[in-house]
């Protein structure tokens, strides 16, 4: 039987409360979750220190809309003195899907009311060239448990 929560808990915010450790402390009501910061900042810089694919660190602007108005260049040359950000969202590309249904996940299934297909981009070292960064899109699922009718 699906438990389903009254709150529509974030299956990601829930990970995150029991990985994460230090950055966010829970208490002992499994639904209550105490923020040291901004929970939306944390819960970003969660998601992608949990991305397993390992980016390499592009030149500086290489994500400015402004100088690349066509999307970034195919490939870059990696581990450049830089301070730009491994990875970039296309929020333009972004799906949602309000059809409730059942994910599995860690051996049971979850109620999901809506769940949230976002894209990103980063650059990978090409396997001929480390320092040779070819660009890479994929996507990460947010599920959002539960509903407010439950």
């Amino acid at each position: 039987m699906v438990t389903r929560s009254r709150l529509g808990l974030f299956i990601g915010v829930v990970i995150a409360a029991c990985v994460a450790g230090p950055a966010m402390a829970q208490t002992q009501n499994p639904t209550a979750l105490l923020y040291n910061g901004d929970p939306a900042t944390e819960l970003g810089e969660y998601i992608f220190r949990a991305n397993p694919y390992k980016a390499g660190q592009p030149p500086d602007g290489v994500w400015d809309r402004k100088k690349y108005p066509n999307g970034p260049p195919p490939t870059v040359t990696l581990n450049s003195p830089s301070t730009e950000k491994r990875y970039a969202l296309d929020w333009n590309g972004a799906e949602m899907h309000e059809k409730p249904g059942l994910w599995k996940f860690k051996y049971g299934d979850h109620y999901i009311a809506r769940g949230i297909r976002v894209p990103y981009m980063y650059y990978s070292p090409s396997p001929a060239d480390p320092n040779t960064g070819m660009l890479v899109r994929d996507y990460f699922v947010i599920g959002f448990e539960g509903g407010a009718g439950y």
